[in-house]
């Protein structure tokens, strides 16, 4: 089992107290994990040294950040003056050097604007003061301690040592290599550090988001290749057998219809075998994904999270599914056997056209639809997960049933109401008095009294 990919954070501690914990809840929520030598993050070994299990735990990580501010702290070597955090940043920059781990370096800018207010200061007093003044003074004033900076000239002496300053001038004057990792960066607010870390660490997604979103995929490419077959040419859907059929249907469910014998027969060998076929299109991951809100589009207009594009098709691509298994176990239920009906006239050499009631092709063909409709959103959201919505801005569906004609119908009959619409209604219960709304309600009553009964004197008719 992989790892999840580990950061150690290297600074002083007492300056950095509260940056540190904030950088290691976020992160964490990220999906990282997160070393800090005052948490119990790594196995610190009860019989070796404790700088030397942090230095262990530098090279058991894929990135290092080093934060640089004010205070130098505890110091490493007395002798050469290095500091703890220094020496971690010399172990970590091996292994840059090796491309072992990824080094990240922030300095605060209140510390880096005072470096180069120093910096000029000296540049000042050796030009114009350098004949009244020795150089040591000259070093001292340019470095002397402050409230806000304990050891100038080794919290100075780190920083140059951290951007490469010499190496980069010998570099350029064709005495040695250009340095590597010498990127710096200055922060005020954990923003500004946010923002850094999402450019270089490669993520603008949270683990959950990642780990869905690759679940999600997985779930719709599983369900692509039982909606797919292998054909002559190549990989195709396996509605295929049915889309001859289907160009040869005409007028509506009380018409009839002339269609080829041999694309009759393929299309019924196509409709028996996902009819009796085991359901096997999974919806876990898709449903997740709704719940979990992770595809909603944040509307900066209206400072909320709306319905966009992908978690629309998500929407659809859930009730598509569930709407192909009510048809299936419909259809099932009632066997109406057309493969035995027909099966004389398919197997005429004579017969060239069949004469079918467009009734016997309603559900077959809702199911055809139903299955074209599955497969363009598995592919418009396999391309909105990674951020292509062209395929979802096209994209168009089939209408619920094979006659057009009737398609209206249906969709007050048996379909789910558009949502759009249901807002229009709320709003017009808002606006009118419980008496309108109730007179209007008794009308719309009527009229589907009244369109159904038609509908029965029709069938009754055929």
């Amino acid at each position: 089992m992989l790892a999840k990919p580990r950061i150690f954070i290297s600074s002083t501690i007492y300056d950095f107290k509260d940056l540190r914990s904030s950088m290691k809840y976020w992160l964490e929520g990220l999906g990282y994990e997160v070393m800090l030598s005052e948490y119990n993050d790594f196995t610190k070994p009860l019989d070796e040294n404790s700088y030397n299990a942090c230095f262990d735990a530098i090279r058991n990580c894929d990135y290092f950040i080093l934060l640089i501010g004010s205070r130098v702290g505890g110091l490493y070597d007395k002798t050469q003056k290095i500091s703890i955090t220094r020496q971690e940043y010399e172990i970590a920059y091996e292994l840059v050097k090796s491309k072992k781990i990824k080094l990240v370096t922030f300095i605060r800018k209140e510390v880096w604007d005072i470096r180069e207010d120093r910096k000029a200061l000296s540049d000042f007093l050796k030009r114009d003061y350098q004949e009244k003044l020795e150089k040591e003074i000259i070093h001292d004033i340019s470095n002397h301690q402050s409230s806000f900076v304990n050891d100038a000239e080794l919290t100075f002496k780190f920083i140059r040592q951290v951007t490469r300053v010499d190496e980069m001038k010998q570099a350029v004057q064709g005495m040695g290599e250009f340095p590597i990792g010498n990127w710096t960066h200055q922060f005020t607010t954990f923003q500004d550090i946010i923002d850094v870390l999402q450019t270089e660490l490669k993520f603008s997604q949270s683990l959950n988001r990642v780990a869905l979103s690759r679940n999600l995929k997985r779930e719709i490419k599983y369900n692509l290749s039982l909606l797919t077959e292998e054909l002559k040419d190549g990989t195709g859907i396996i509605t295929y057998y049915g889309t001859c059929a289907k160009n040869h249907l005409k007028g509506s469910y009380t018409d009839y219809s002339e269609i080829p014998r041999e694309k009759l027969f393929h299309f019924i060998f196509f409709y028996l075998d996902v009819v009796n076929s085991p359901f096997k299109l999974s919806v876990k991951f898709t449903e997740q994904a709704l719940i979990s809100g992770e595809f909603l589009d944040f509307d900066r207009n209206t400072n909320n999270y709306q319905i966009g594009l992908l978690h629309n098709a998500l929407f659809h691509l859930q009730e598509h599914i569930n709407r192909l298994k009510e048809l299936q176990a419909d259809y099932k239920a009632r066997r109406p056997d057309l493969m035995n009906k027909y099966a004389d006239k398919i197997k005429s050499p004579q017969c060239t056209k069949i004469r079918i009631f467009n009734l016997e092709l309603a559900t077959p063909f809702a199911i055809y639809n139903c299955h074209q409709n599955i497969v363009r959103l598995c592919l418009g959201i396999l391309k909105g997960v990674d951020g292509d919505n062209e395929r979802l801005l096209n994209l168009k569906l089939l209408p619920p049933s094979p006659f057009e004609k009737e398609s209206k119908d249906l969709q007050h009959s048996w379909e789910r109401v558009n949502v759009e619409n249901v807002e229009r209604w709320m709003d017009e219960i808002e606006k009118s008095d419980t008496g309108e709304f109730e007179e209007e309600l008794r009308k719309q009553i009527k009229e589907q009294v009244k369109h159904y009964q038609n509908a029965e004197n029709n069938n009754s008719k055929i």
